[in-house]
């Protein structure tokens, strides 16, 4: 479990490319065993009754750990290692552009996370049809809850910082 959990290790940059593979073998890890609690989650608000029932269905189960695979993959790819790069190409520059930059990339990141693995999903052998609607309002919403997580966690990293530089 240590292992997983790695994965949310704050780095004060990129992780280095041999650590890569590991990586993304904790994300597929982390998305597995999260979608299908992910999918009753959102399956409550349209449907409390099938919410359960991913769980009891071996397709339905494998096809919501195939999602939160598809979720984990763009999310960490777009905001966890863009981040890290951002870190890495921002130091030097004044705090209150660090912070300008990450909200304003951040609130593009998740979006562009969120259509692109809705894209996906919807697009997924499944056989059954996925149509998504309001589609360009959840990826709007999701890019303001990455620019709030963006200052969350900015002023989060900067007390952490403080507290090991002194």
């Amino acid at each position: 479990m240590k292992w997983l959990f790695s994965l949310f290790r704050i780095r004060r940059g990129p992780p280095p490319v041999h650590e890569l593979p590991s990586l993304l073998a904790k994300v597929v890890v982390w998305g597995a065993i999260t979608g299908p609690f992910w999918a009753a989650f959102f399956t409550a608000f349209s449907s409390p009754s099938n919410a359960l029932q991913i769980f009891i269905n071996p397709f339905a189960l494998c096809w919501s750990a195939v999602t939160g695979i598809v979720f984990a993959l763009a999310f960490f790819i777009a905001c966890g290692l863009g981040n890290g790069y951002l870190r890495r190409i921002m130091n030097g520059y004044p705090p209150a552009i660090i912070t300008v930059v990450a909200v304003v990339y951040n609130a593009v990141a998740a979006s562009l996370a969120c259509a692109v693995s809705l894209e996906i999903v919807s697009h997924l052998p499944t056989g059954i049809n996925i149509v998504i609607p309001f589609l360009w309002r959840i990826v709007a919403i999701d890019g303001v809850i990455g620019a709030i997580l963006a200052l969350i966690i900015g002023a989060f990293m900067k007390l952490k910082y403080e507290v090991e530089d002194s």
